[in-house]
């Protein structure tokens, strides 16, 4: 039963990613400028989906395929989430730990978990729960707070502080509960882990969806 559900929310996310990507399609000068990180991440996260799918179907037997798509997407997120969102804080990227990380992190994790994305997927989430922190800081400060309903960039940002920063506390209980658990692990479901980041995938492209609409009207204003 829990199988066919996390193959229902992979399905979801592939769904609402390709009707995200269609309505850009439509609509160009989106892609100019600021937003021009996002789509590629978006295209990436749509592509890593369907293999994700087809992994799971049985339909792509290849573990190599599978985790050199997840560590594709998480280095996506770590690379063009942290350019655009800095692109208004302005803060700077430690470009050498982040690379560190990406090489390390999943030779790490493979030895642990024997999974090749736990240990940088928990990196990426924390790092861009961080960087979404010090934009809402910084909008704060910024920005007339009776305006950030109509900020497109507002709503991407939260959308992904809302898919990154609630599935933390999952990471750090599956972290806990691997290491620390002498074994018990092993009883839980492993693909259980990927449900909040799932479902947070779902809403934050609904929000991406809303920052469309909100650009849309300001271009058409």
């Amino acid at each position: 039963m829990l199988f066919e559900v996390l193959i229902i929310l992979q399905l979801a996310v592939v769904t609402i990613n390709v009707a995200y990507l269609l309505s850009l399609a439509k609509f160009r000068r989106y892609y100019q400028q600021e937003f021009r990180y996002i789509v590629p991440f978006c295209i990436i996260d749509l592509l890593t989906s369907i293999v994700a799918d087809l992994y799971y179907a049985g339909l792509i037997k290849s573990y190599i395929i599978f985790a050199s798509a997840g560590i594709s997407f998480v280095v996506s997120e770590i690379v063009l989430l942290q350019l655009y969102i800095t692109s208004f804080t302005k803060t700077k990227i430690n470009w050498t730990f982040n690379v560190l990380a990406c090489v390390i992190a999943p030779i790490l994790s493979y030895h642990l978990f024997e999974s090749v994305t736990t240990i940088i997927q928990a990196f990426s989430n924390l790092i861009i729960t961080v960087q979404c922190y010090k934009y809402i800081n910084w909008i704060f400060r910024t920005e007339d707070v009776a305006n950030l309903h109509t900020q497109p960039h507002f709503w991407i940002i939260s959308g992904l502080l809302i898919c990154y920063g609630s599935t933390l506390p999952m990471t750090t209980a599956s972290f806990y509960v691997s290491i620390f658990s002498n074994g018990i692990f092993q009883i839980v479901d492993p693909n259980t882990l990927s449900y909040p980041f799932l479902i947070g995938n779902i809403i934050m492209h609904f929000f991406f969806i809303k920052s469309f609409v909100c650009h849309k009207l300001q271009l058409q204003s």
